[in-house]
């Protein structure tokens, strides 16, 4: 019998020690995350984005109908289908 008391209390601790850490990851999000909205506008060949990534370089890549969009933060480099 002592040992389902035991078990029963342990179980309770640990399932308050989980809820505790699961409540704090809630607000371990950075909240000032800020998108910027990019279009042709801003020199990318097509507004229909099919693929996107994200290099070893830091580069940002954009696969489009009109092409492959390489973008820097700063500008794009467009690489048109032949």
């Amino acid at each position: 019998m002592s040992n389902l008391n035991y078990f029963g209390t342990f179980n309770k601790k640990y399932s308050f020690f989980v809820f505790i850490i699961f409540c704090l990851n809630l607000y371990a999000q950075n909240p000032s995350a800020r998108f910027n909205r990019i279009d042709m506008n801003d020199g990318l060949s097509d507004n229909m984005i099919r693929d996107m990534l994200q290099d070893s370089r830091g580069f940002m890549w954009f696969a489009t109908w009109d092409g492959l969009n390489r973008y820097d933060g700063y500008e794009f480099k467009v690489y048109k289908h032949i």
